[in-house]
C-alpha cells in the first residue's frame, strides 16, 4: 500500500515536482509541472531545465543546481520560468538522488509564488504603496499590452478632473489630444518592442485632454515594459505635469530667438528666416526682399531723453511696423534701432510700396513719458535688397549698404540696393574712419570770415569756418566732409572743439586789443544733445571770454524739428549771456509765430537770395520782405554771400545791417584774420570795405 499511496500523494500535490539527470536535463514531472510550466509532460521531457528560465537567473541557477549536485537538498532559489502566457516566479528546492534507485537523478520541487507574491505586496506593503500611489503628483497607471487602462492613481482627478473608475478599462489614448496621438502610440510601440526594458523607459510629451473640456494639461509620459515582471505584467505609465517646465523651456527659447524689449524675432531667428526665404526663393523662382530698417537720429533721443524713453520709442514703433505690413510678411529686430522685414515670394516686387506704409506709420508723433517732450516725431530710411545670395549675411551687407545710401540722400526714404552703390559705400566708410582719425590727429582747424557793417564799413564779428587739413597739406572743402561728420554723429565731438577753439582765439584777440566777437555753427545733431548748454558754458568759463562776444548760429530748420524743446534751449543758451542767430534764413520755415517764440538776436539772409541781379524779380521782393520782418521784431539782419558792388548797394538801400562775403574777404586762418582785425581797427584803413580777391 505504501507505494501506491506515494504515488498517489506525489502525483495529486499542488506543488510541481521534476526529476532531472546529473546535466540538468528533465526526465519526468508530475501533472503539477505541467500545470506551472504550460506544457505537456511528454514536452517537458528531454528539455533542459536551463532553457525554462529567464536569462537574468541563470546565473544563480546554476551556483543552486552545483550546489545540490555537492549535498543532499539545495537551498531554496526564487527564480523565473517561461510559460506560453509569461514568466512565472516559482520557488525551487532541489535534492541530490543521483545513485539512489529508482530515481538516480535530482529532484526538483517547483512551487508558483506569482500570486503569493502578489498576495504580498497587496498585503504586507498595501498601505505604504497606497499612500505613496495616492500622495504622488504623477499620475500612474498600469495598461495592458493594448494600451487600455487597468488601474490609476488618485492624481488622474486632480490633475485632469476625470473619475479613477470611469478611465479604467479605456484605452490612454483617449485621454490625449489628437494632434498628439501619433507621438503617443510611437512611443507606446517602442515600449512593446522592449520587452526586457533594456532602454529604460520611453519618454513622450503630449496633452492629455481635462474633463471640464479645459486648456488641455502638457504631460511628459514615461512608459516602462514590465510585461515579464510576472508580480506586474503590463505597462506602466507616469505621467508627469509640465506646464512649468514648458513655460521655462519656452521662456528661455523666447530669450533665444525673441528680442525681448518688442518680443520680435531677433537677429539669429531673422537670418534663419531669411535664409529659409532664400530656399524658398531657389526653387520657385521668386527671391524675396528684405528692408534694412534704421532709424533716423534715434541716439539723439537716447542721448536727450534717456534710454527709458528710447525703449519706449521702439516699442511703439515695433507695433505701428506690424500693422503696416501685410500677414505673409515678417519683421524682426536686429538690435538698437535696427529692424529687418521680409517681403516674402512674388510680393517682393511691391517692397517699395511695403517701404512706404512703413514710412507712413511713423509720421503720427510718439506719445511719450517725458514732461520736458511728451511728444518725439521721428523717421527712418531703408535699404531694400532681393535677389539670390550666398547667405543670409551676405545680403544684409547690401541691405546695409542701400540704407546708407538712403540716410547719405536725406533720410526719411527708401532705396533699393544697386551694386554700384558698394563702391561708394566703401568710400564713405572711409571717410568716416579717415575722419576720426583727423579728430585724434588735430587735422581740423579755423579760419574766420568778418561780417562788417554795412553802412560804414565798421568789423562787426568773425564767423569761425571749420576746415580739415589732410597729412599731405591738401585742405578738404567743408562740402566734403561736414555730411559725413553729420551722418556718423562725429559732429558733436567736431562741434565741441569748434566752440573751444574759437573762443580762446577771440580771447587771445581781445587780449592783443583787437575788439571782435565771434560766431559759431551749431550743427542739428549738436543743438539737440543736452550737453550743448554745459559745453557753451564750459567754453567761455575756459577761455574767459565774455558771454556778449559770443553768437551761436543755427538754421531754421534745426530749430524747427521741435520748436518747444527748441524755444526751451535757446531760452537757457540765452541765459549765458550770448546771442543767438538764425542761418540761412529764408530758406526753411520762415514763420512769423515761431520767431516770436524763439529769443534770438540776429537773422541772416541766405546767399541764394543775392545771386545774379538783387534789384529786381522775386529775390529782390524776398530779400526786401526779410529784412523788414528782421527790423519789425528788432532783429539784426545779417546778408551772406555779397561778392559784387551792386549786391551791397541794394542791400544797404533796404537797410540790411551787415554782411559778409568775397566782397569783404574771404575766410581767413588765423593768422590772416589777426592782420584783418588790426587793419579794420585803424580808421583811416577802415572807412570804406575792401575787396579781398585772393
Amino acid at each position: 500500500m505504501e507505494p501506491a499511496w506515494l504515488d498517489r500523494l506525489v502525483l495529486e500535490l499542488p506543488d510541481a515536482v521534476v526529476v532531472a539527470d546529473g546535466q540538468g536535463n528533465l526526465i519526468w514531472g508530475n501533472p503539477a509541472a505541467e500545470r506551472i510550466f504550460g506544457m505537456a509532460n511528454s514536452d517537458i521531457v528531454g528539455t533542459s531545465a536551463l532553457e525554462l528560465l529567464h536569462p537574468e537567473d541563470l546565473e544563480l541557477a546554476l551556483a543552486s543546481l552545483a550546489s545540490v549536485r555537492g549535498k543532499n537538498i539545495g537551498s531554496p532559489i526564487e527564480i523565473r520560468v517561461k510559460t506560453p502566457t509569461g514568466w512565472k516566479l516559482v520557488e525551487l528546492i532541489g535534492a541530490n538522488l543521483i545513485g539512489k534507485p529508482p530515481i538516480d537523478g535530482l529532484v526538483w520541487c517547483v512551487r508558483d509564488l506569482t500570486e503569493r507574491r502578489r498576495w504580498e505586496v497587496a498585503t504586507n506593503d498595501i498601505e505604504r504603496f497606497r499612500s505613496l500611489v495616492h500622495n504622488s503628483a504623477n499620475i500612474l497607471l498600469l495598461l495592458d499590452r493594448g494600451g487600455t487602462v487597468d488601474s490609476v492613481s488618485a492624481a488622474i482627478t486632480r490633475m485632469l478632473g476625470h473619475d479613477q473608475s470611469l478611465v479604467e478599462g479605456h484605452p490612454l489614448e483617449d485621454l490625449v489630444v489628437p494632434a498628439d496621438r501619433p507621438a503617443f502610440q510611437s512611443a507606446l510601440a517602442s515600449a512593446l518592442e522592449d520587452r526586457r526594458a533594456v532602454q529604460g523607459p520611453i519618454v513622450v510629451e503630449v496633452d492629455l485632454r481635462r474633463r471640464d473640456g479645459g486648456v488641455p494639461v502638457p504631460c511628459e509620459l514615461s512608459i516602462i515594459n514590465l510585461l515579464d515582471d510576472p508580480t506586474v505584467n503590463g505597462l506602466v505609465v507616469s505621467a508627469h505635469n509640465i506646464t512649468q517646465l514648458r513655460s521655462t523651456r519656452d521662456a528661455l527659447e523666447r530669450l533665444a530667438t525673441r528680442d525681448p524689449l518688442t518680443g520680435l524675432p531677433n537677429r539669429k531667428l531673422i537670418l534663419d528666416r531669411i535664409e529659409q526665404m532664400q530656399t524658398r526663393g531657389r526653387r520657385s523662382g521668386h527671391d524675396g526682399a528684405v528692408l534694412f530698417i534704421d532709424l533716423d537720429r534715434f541716439k539723439d533721443v537716447n542721448d536727450s531723453l534717456g534710454h527709458r524713453v528710447g525703449d519706449d520709442v521702439l516699442r511703439q514703433v515695433a507695433i505701428r511696423f506690424q500693422g503696416a505690413l501685410r500677414e505673409s510678411d515678417s519683421i524682426g529686430r536686429l538690435g538698437g534701432d535696427e529692424f529687418v522685414v521680409l517681403v516674402d515670394g512674388s510680393g517682393a516686387r511691391n517692397a517699395e510700396a511695403a517701404a512706404h506704409r512703413l514710412l507712413d506709420s511713423l509720421t503720427l508723433p510718439f506719445e511719450v513719458h517725458s514732461a520736458a517732450r511728451p511728444q518725439l516725431t521721428m523717421s527712418a530710411s531703408i535699404g531694400i535688397v532681393s535677389g539670390a545670395y550666398a547667405s543670409a549675411e551676405d545680403l544684409l551687407m547690401d541691405a546695409d549698404v542701400a540704407l546708407y545710401e538712403a540716410k547719405a540722400t536725406g533720410r526719411n526714404r527708401a532705396v533699393r540696393f544697386q551694386p554700384h552703390m558698394r563702391g561708394e559705400f566703401r568710400i564713405r566708410i572711409e571717410l568716416e574712419r579717415d575722419l576720426r582719425l583727423a579728430l585724434e590727429a588735430g587735422e581740423f582747424f579755423l579760419v574766420y570770415q568778418p561780417v562788417v557793417q554795412l553802412d560804414d564799413g565798421a568789423l562787426q564779428s568773425m564767423e569761425a569756418l571749420l576746415r580739415w587739413r589732410r597729412p599731405s597739406g591738401v585742405v578738404v572743402a567743408p562740402d566734403a566732409f561736414i555730411p559725413a561728420l553729420e551722418e556718423s554723429g562725429l559732429i558733436v565731438e567736431v562741434g565741441a572743439f569748434v566752440l573751444k577753439e574759437a573762443c580762446r582765439q577771440t580771447r587771445r584777440w581781445r587780449d592783443a586789443g583787437l575788439s571782435t566777437s565771434v560766431s559759431v555753427n551749431v550743427s542739428p545733431r549738436q543743438f539737440e544733445t543736452d550737453t550743448l548748454v554745459d559745453e557753451v558754458r564750459g567754453a567761455l568759463r575756459d577761455s574767459e571770454l565774455d558771454p556778449t562776444s559770443l553768437i551761436l548760429e543755427m538754421t531754421e530748420t534745426t530749430l524747427m524739428r521741435d520748436s518747444h524743446e527748441s524755444a526751451l534751449r535757446l531760452r537757457a543758451l540765452k541765459d549765458l549771456g550770448i546771442r543767438l542767430a538764425i542761418d540761412d534764413f529764408g530758406t526753411g520755415y520762415s514763420s512769423l509765430a515761431y520767431l516770436q517764440q524763439f529769443p534770438v538776436d540776429i537773422l541772416k539772409i541766405d546767399r541764394t537770395f543775392l545771386v545774379g541781379a538783387p534789384q529786381v524779380g522775386p529775390s529782390a521782393a524776398l530779400v526786401h520782405a526779410l529784412i523788414e520782418l528782421g527790423n519789425a521784431l528788432g532783429l539784426k539782419t545779417v546778408a551772406e554771400g555779397i561778392e559784387t558792388v551792386e549786391q551791397l548797394v541794394c542791400l544797404k538801400r533796404e537797410g540790411c545791417d551787415a554782411g559778409q562775403g568775397f566782397y569783404f574777404s574771404r575766410p581767413l586762418e588765423a593768422a590772416d584774420a589777426e592782420r584783418f582785425l588790426a587793419t579794420a581797427a585803424d580808421p583811416a584803413l577802415a572807412a570804406e570795405p575792401v575787396a579781398v580777391t585772393n
